[in-house]
């Protein structure tokens, strides 16, 4: 990819606002640690088991990256559509 196209991509992805991704991870907690939640007030776990709690993690996309991918595929039309289709999300 020559610099220019490069150096544009940049300044563009610099512009556009900061979009999250939702995905879901899980953590490792012992029950005494969960009793303490608000899982606590639903159940009662065995305090020295441990277990697998999922909890929400939001990624901040990478607009230059994406941007880039964009123009390799499909050149100013792949970006120009990913602009209007992906920054055209709410932002969260």
């Amino acid at each position: 990819m020559d610099k220019k196209i490069a150096k544009e991509l940049s300044e563009i992805a610099a512009l556009l606002p900061i979009i999250y991704t939702e995905e879901e991870d899980k953590v490792l907690m012992t029950g005494a640690e969960l009793n303490l939640t608000g899982y606590g007030e639903h159940r009662t776990f065995e305090k020295d088991k441990v277990y697998e709690v999922p909890i929400p993690l939001f990624r901040a996309v990478e607009h230059k990256q994406q941007l880039k991918d964009a123009f390799k595929r499909n050149k100013m039309q792949g970006v120009h559509h990913y602009i209007q289709t992906f920054c055209s999300k709410p932002i969260r």
